[in-house]
């Protein structure tokens, strides 16, 4: 840990799961370098006449970039399981869905089979305080011709100007990357599930996890039967899946480092 930034690493690879070889980082690298997150670069806080510089968002204990990336990087992609798909033939991470407008859409996963792309927006700590949405105008059937699902089209209305513990701008903002002209040959011809994965603690009883999990909730009820599938589900419901289907020593690492009570 960093004495200047006690939950912060000194090192990227600090926050790396053992199962992440160098071979691995060294791609991983290019695609969070690619990625308009600024993941790897440090950021400078001002306030007043005060600068400093803050340490790259991957450096945190608290990454949810680096959770994704501890958490699918290790199981090679052709024995991938997820959404109950496999035979997985590409695993992208921070992946630009290009829209030709200012602050495209990242994914924080990307998978894509011989009949599903699995998009997955990846949350640690991001949603314990309310956040106010912001859905600009550019995101529209008009510039977006073949974004014409009415559930989504109503939650771009909906959401704009909300304080939310869910990130819907983020969500929406993807239905309209992966309905985008430009990656119409990405998604051609395969089913798109749109995943938001989660952190949770073991005791997730506190008013700020349930009211997370009911805007969830709410939101898929009003995105369901779409053209892109809205799928919701926590970390640690994914590890315990993945027990069951054999990835014991891999769940029992991950639990290791981020299963705990608050």
């Amino acid at each position: 840990m960093r004495e200047d930034y006690p939950c912060y690493l000194s090192d990227h690879k600090d926050n790396l799961l053992e199962g992440v070889t160098a071979d691995m980082w060294s791609q991983i690298i290019e695609e969070l370098g690619g990625g308009s997150g600024g993941e790897l670069k440090a950021r400078l806080w001002k306030r007043r006449n005060v600068s400093k510089p803050i340490p790259p968002k991957f450096d945190a204990v608290y990454s949810s970039s680096a959770l994704a990336i501890n958490t699918f990087a290790p199981i090679p992609v052709n024995s991938l399981k997820l959404c109950g798909q496999s035979g997985f033939q590409e695993m992208r991470f921070e992946k630009k869905l290009n829209t030709g407008f200012r602050g495209v859409p990242n994914l924080d996963l990307f998978l894509k089979n011989d009949t599903h792309v699995i998009a997955c927006e990846s949350k640690f700590l991001e949603y314990l305080e309310p956040s106010e949405q912001e859905i600009q105008s550019c995101y529209n059937h008009d510039k977006f011709p073949l974004a014409n699902d009415p559930q989504w089209l109503k939650a771009s209305k909906d959401y704009n100007g909300q304080n939310t513990n869910i990130p819907a701008a983020q969500l929406v903002k993807h239905y309209f990357g992966i309905k985008s002209d430009k990656e119409k040959d990405t998604f051609a011809g395969r089913k798109v599930i749109l995943l938001y994965l989660f952190w949770e603690p073991v005791n997730a009883t506190d008013d700020v996890f349930k009211v997370h999990r009911q805007e969830i909730k709410t939101f898929a009820e009003q995105v369901n039967n779409s053209s892109v599938e809205f799928r919701y589900m926590s970390y640690p419901e994914l590890w315990n899946e993945w027990e069951r289907l054999g990835y014991k020593a891999h769940v029992e690492k991950l639990r290791k480092r981020y299963l705990v009570t608050v």
